[in-house]
């Protein structure tokens, strides 16, 4: 796994180096598509370099649901929010771990997560560990 460690206050993202949306608001701050759109899970999916299986679990859904919602299923309320959610985590994972990378560190056991895999985190309802270390990285706080 390669983290990207080094921001630069000032660069032409903004505080930090946050890249920016076309509205010049911070893009971890966008909000999600447009009411009754919905972010395409094959799409995602293809972003995160993983096997369906493995979205399948970030998504909290079974495989079965997956493979309806990549064939084009409109997916239910708390499914789309979901989706919307796994984008917004996986854009700003790009901010500190190589976008090539993010299937691998999922998979992989950390001690920031006290030996879990963040995949593990994510199934455990604890995305919000995964979120602080974004952070943490984005602002140099030591960990």
């Amino acid at each position: 796994m390669t983290v990207k460690t080094t921001r630069t206050a000032g660069r032409a993202g903004g505080p930090k180096g946050r890249s920016r949306g076309r509205s010049g608001t911070p893009n971890h701050l966008q909000p999600g598509p447009p009411s009754g759109q919905h972010v395409p899970a094959k799409m995602l999916r293809e972003q995160y370099g993983v096997p369906r299986r493995l979205f399948a679990r970030l998504m909290s859904v079974s495989e079965r649901t997956l493979a309806d919602l990549e064939a084009g299923k409109a997916p239910s309320e708390p499914i789309a929010r979901r989706l919307t959610e796994m984008a917004r985590l996986h854009r700003e994972l790009g901010q500190v771990i190589r976008a090539d990378t993010i299937a691998e560190w999922l998979q992989r056991p950390s001690e920031a997560f006290d030996g879990l895999k963040p995949i593990e985190v994510v199934e455990r309802g604890q995305t919000d560990r995964i979120w602080r270390m974004i952070f943490d990285l984005e602002s140099g706080v030591p960990g």
